[in-house]
């Protein structure tokens, strides 16, 4: 089956992402040396291809990138980067790891090539879309257990692996509420209740966009979001959002 082409234009913003094979951990030396050196690596790939990375988040077994192309080359410059597709390492560990490891450990790092989600394009502080999915990726840790929501900000991003530098975030249900609140408000519900959102069709867009809204913003569980907006299950939730985050237009 051919590969998806990949859309490519001047000032596009991509979320791109990898997970280890297997969900292996890609960053596995305790001091720290994989993630330094997949920074470094990172580094010389923005200096040759002039991509602009606006934040980053190293988990254990994948990471998150969110990357501007001045030159319409996302393709161009991962190929060959090191850390686009790294075919042949001891699994579980990013370049640094030493090769003299048994064959029965040999294997690709990289579960697949790297995903690439176009994004909408504009000014980072002044798009939600995009100050959303900051918000999102700086939230990985928060939701996987590995740091608290009131870990300290970074503005750059992160590592997941040692608990380092991660941004404060809202995590209360207080926060969500006023998102919710503006939500309806953007969109003329009444007042945003249960009962607003329980009346509304299924696959209702204001729904929807509503549960990606809170999702993105906070660090509530899915089963929350799901009962709070009638969603029926987490699962609805992470389908119908990962849906809509698809879509060229966001809504509010």
């Amino acid at each position: 089956m051919p590969r998806q082409v990949r859309i490519e234009f001047e000032g596009a913003f991509y979320h791109v992402m990898a997970r280890g094979n297997r969900r292996n951990p890609i960053f596995a030396s305790p001091d720290g040396a994989d993630e330094e050196l997949f920074l470094k690596t990172l580094g010389d790939c923005c200096e040759r291809s002039g991509f602009r990375v606006w934040t980053w988040m190293l988990m254990r077994n994948h990471y998150h990138l969110l990357v501007e192309t001045p030159a319409a080359n996302l393709v161009e410059g991962m190929d060959g980067s090191g850390i686009d597709f790294t075919p042949f390492r001891p699994s579980g560990a990013f370049l640094h790891a030493p090769l003299q490891q048994p064959a029965s450990r040999m294997g690709r790092l990289y579960g697949d090539r790297y995903k690439s989600v176009l994004v909408e394009s504009g000014d980072v502080d002044g798009d939600l879309f995009l100050r959303t999915l900051l918000d999102y990726i700086h939230l990985n840790p928060v939701r996987a257990g590995l740091v608290p929501s009131e870990a300290s900000r970074s503005a750059q991003g992160g590592r997941a692996s040692r608990g380092e530098g991660f941004p404060e975030r809202r995590s209360g249900r207080q926060d969500a509420e006023a998102i919710i609140a503006r939500a309806a408000r953007h969109f003329g519900m009444e007042g945003g209740g249960r009962d607003d959102f329980a009346g509304l069709p299924r696959g209702d867009l204001r729904r929807v966009a509503t549960a990606w809204a809170v999702l993105r913003k906070t660090s509530l569980r899915q089963d929350w979001i799901a009962e709070r907006l009638s969603m029926r299950s987490a699962g609805n939730v992470s389908e119908q959002v990962r849906k809509f985050a698809m879509r060229p237009e966001k809504g509010f």
